[in-house]
């Protein structure tokens, strides 16, 4: 039998490399956007990005291609952004999104000449260029500062309370800090907190070797691009998870969450003469929505952020978080222009109006 054995592990092996070869083609090729049916939500037919960018809608595709770089673990916030060196997407390896491809004046080095600004995927920029972001627009309003893009992809409130803290160990406080908030608040609704990759991580500690095997397998399966091109090819793209939406009294705990990561950040701001504030962003299900959008409505998945809007009208029925000095209600801002480059991102004209409302708020020298 030892032959059987000897041919089975050279036919796992080669199957192996093959596997890892067409991954290297597809990715090196770009095979997923060129052959998927991909391509023809970005047509105008389809995804008007013609409309939604102007002349230099082409530029989007390469965004979108580039933003999806995987996240690298980091202590005690369990993950960052990887690093990107793309046209239009840049991120260093410490995950700060640069405000150009050059990464000029993109690494922090702490006192008073910078301003340091933490969100979500809102906040880094997801559908947009360098320097068409909420901290880059903001960045050219505060010429004398240093605006750092902390956003990562699914933080909210509780992620980025840990992240300011950590800095602050390691760096002078900065002159000012500014919250990005409410969106994944009511989309990350699990209360004790969890990330986006605390399911990964506890598999890691508490599954049998067997099964954390199986479970590694299927997290690099979801990564790779060579399985998501046979899916897109199959034609079934219908994202099948179901949506939860949560009760008020399950609501109302999001917001004492919200409530007490503010009130946390606002006293180690105020500890170390930090301005801060605390934005409540607008969310797409509350307020003007997409009134504005060239985004076609079979393109809009909210998924889990129906939360949010719920959440809003429970939040503007309460006074507490409103009240807080520090807090900047953009919940209701609305623009003439368009706001949204897909289901909840923001488009350029909406993050450059956003911008100037903080800068407003800030009131820095």
């Amino acid at each position: 039998m030892r032959w059987v054995r000897s041919d089975t592990a050279k036919i796992v092996l080669a199957v192996f490399l093959i596997f890892a070869l067409l991954e290297q083609i597809v990715r090196i090729f770009d095979l997923r956007t060129r052959l998927s049916a991909a391509p023809a939500a970005v047509s105008e037919a389809n995804y008007s990005l013609r409309d939604i960018h102007g002349e230099d809608w082409q530029d989007y595709i390469v965004v979108g291609r580039e933003q999806t770089t995987s996240a690298i673990y980091s202590p005690f916030i369990e993950y960052i952004s990887g690093p990107i060196d793309g046209a239009f997407v840049t991120v260093t390896d410490a995950g700060l999104r640069c405000h150009d491809a050059a990464k000029s004046a993109c690494s922090i080095s702490g006192g008073a000449g910078e301003v340091w600004v933490f969100g979500g995927s809102t906040t880094f920029g997801y559908g947009v260029k360098n320097n068409e972001t909420i901290p880059a627009y903001l960045n050219q309003m505060l010429p004398a500062y240093n605006v750092l893009n902390f956003g990562v992809a699914s933080y909210y409130s509780t992620i980025e309370r840990i992240a300011f803290l950590n800095l602050l160990t390691h760096f002078d406080p900065p002159a000012a800090v500014v919250f990005i908030d409410g969106l994944n608040d009511f989309y990350y609704h699990r209360i004790p907190d969890e990330s986006m990759v605390s399911d990964e991580l506890r598999n890691t500690f508490e599954l049998p070797d067997a099964a954390r095997t199986l479970s590694k397998l299927n997290t690099l399966a979801q990564k790779s691009e060579l399985i998501s091109l046979i899916f897109d090819m199959a034609g079934d793209k219908a994202d099948k998870t179901p949506i939860l939406l949560r009760s008020d009294e399950a609501l109302g705990r999001i917001i004492e969450r919200l409530e007490r990561n503010i009130a946390m950040r606002t006293a180690v701001a105020n500890g170390f003469g930090t301005r801060i504030v605390n934005v409540l962003q607008p969310v797409p299900l509350y307020g003007p929505g997409h009134a504005t959008s060239y985004v076609p409505a079979e393109f809009l998945h909210f998924k889990d952020h129906v939360n949010s809007g719920r959440g809003y009208e429970l939040i503007h029925e309460r006074p507490t978080l409103l009240s807080n000095p520090t807090v900047l209600n953009l919940a209701e801002l609305g623009a003439t222009g368009q706001m949204y480059v897909d289901t909840v991102h923001y488009h350029p004209e909406f993050n450059r109006l956003i911008a100037e409302r903080i800068f407003q708020k800030l009131q820095l020298d």
